[in-house]
């Protein structure tokens, strides 16, 4: 089973990964002044998101907590699982505090049909959307430097 959860694991980052692509291809900047490309973009990373993001947070979870060698922020030992837990952490308060309550703004704009304060929350969310893809990859290169270790 726990051979079959680290998969999955994987697979939910290559999803959370896609959203890279898609910031890539649809430049959020000029998402913003079309309508169903701007819902588009919304619906699509918000659910990669929180595919990525719930999914690798409880398989990591379960992975924690059926390995013995593991354990959770444990400074001690296992410096790579800690430093994804730490980077994880950060991850959830971003979106919970900046991502979300961005997106609701830029809907709210779209619905009102005020595209001048959708740029603007547009490019908001297009940074911070870069600094959590960064935290992602950071967190995909820890999991890849405990084989050097």
């Amino acid at each position: 089973m726990y051979g079959v959860i680290v998969t999955i694991h994987i697979l939910l980052a290559g999803i959370w990964l896609t959203n890279i692509l898609i910031q890539l291809i649809m430049k959020p900047a000029r998402v913003s002044e079309e309508k169903s490309k701007t819902a588009l973009y919304l619906q699509y990373t918000n659910l990669a998101g929180m595919i990525g993001a719930i999914g690798i947070l409880l398989t990591g979870i379960y992975l924690v907590i059926s390995n013995p060698a593991y354990n959770f922020f444990q400074f001690n030992a296992n410096h790579w699982l800690t430093s994804k837990q730490i980077v994880m952490v950060a991850i959830l308060i971003i979106v919970a505090v900046v991502v979300i309550p961005t997106g609701k703004k830029i809907r709210a704009s779209i619905d009102g049909n005020d595209a001048g304060i959708a740029g603007v929350l547009f490019a908001k969310l297009d940074k911070y959307g870069w600094v959590i893809n960064v935290l992602v990859v950071l967190n995909i290169l820890f999991a890849l430097s405990r084989r050097f270790m």
